[in-house]
């Protein structure tokens, strides 16, 4: 079932936010972010280092051809962002094949956990706009941080890896991987988009026939004309 919910009381955030995972990440005043967190072990490494290395090539025939001058800027930035949104695509459906790893979350004391997690701030250091728990991942957007993402992240795995973690009678053992995915959005198209996709996820992987009857989909009611129902 789809949740709503209230007015959240907002924050400003800092003008620009940078911190450093694999490699250093700023994120812009105000920006509205979609996020993808997995559990550890749900994509095999050898995987990913495919999907990284098919990514980089693609970058690199993009950078060679602009170099060549082949067409012009804006045509190389949409070919850029569509290398990347290739690695995204492949990367989403391998977690939605839930062919690898745990899939712990599609428990649902684990997923209440999960969800729970994500809420207990909302509204206090970050609004939630949206969310889905799936087997395996989980996909929602924030916007007004009041802090580093890093710092929120830390505080969401923290705690829904601990309490999960003594359910699963694995106290100390890594569950989420230690990567988040993490892009800003630009604009209210991207916004739409974002928002009926991660609803959508479930009804593409079959678990449901309509968004409305996934426990575990969450829309903020600020967005609610946002939403193609159409599924």
């Amino acid at each position: 079932m789809l949740q709503f919910s209230g007015n959240y009381t907002m924050r400003k955030s800092p003008r620009f936010q940078s911190y450093r995972r694999k490699m250093p990440h700023i994120i812009p005043e105000d920006s509205t972010l979609v996020i993808t967190s997995r559990l550890h072990g749900s994509i095999p490494k050898e995987i990913m280092l495919q999907l990284k290395n098919e990514r980089q090539k693609r970058i690199a025939e993009v950078k060679k051809e602009i170099e060549e001058k082949k067409y012009s800027e804006m045509i190389a930035m949409l070919k850029l962002r569509d290398a990347h949104k290739l690695y995204d695509k492949h990367f989403n459906e391998i977690l939605d094949k839930a062919e690898y790893g745990p899939t712990w979350l599609a428990q649902p004391e684990i997923a209440k956990i999960t969800v729970d997690a994500l809420h207990h701030f909302a509204g206090e250091r970050y609004t939630l706009v949206c969310h889905t728990v799936m087997s395996n991942h989980i996909h929602f957007i924030l916007k007004d941080l009041d802090r580093p993402l890093a710092d929120i992240m830390k505080s969401i795995k923290w705690f829904s890896s601990r309490k999960s973690n003594e359910i699963l009678d694995r106290t100390g053992e890594t569950f989420w991987d230690a990567e988040s995915y993490d892009h800003f959005i630009r604009g209210h198209n991207d916004l739409i988009n974002q928002i009926n996709y991660i609803l959508n996820n479930p009804v593409e992987a079959n678990l449901v026939s309509s968004i409305d009857e996934w426990a575990y989909n969450y829309l903020n009611e600020d967005y609610w004309d946002l939403v193609n129902y159409s599924g």
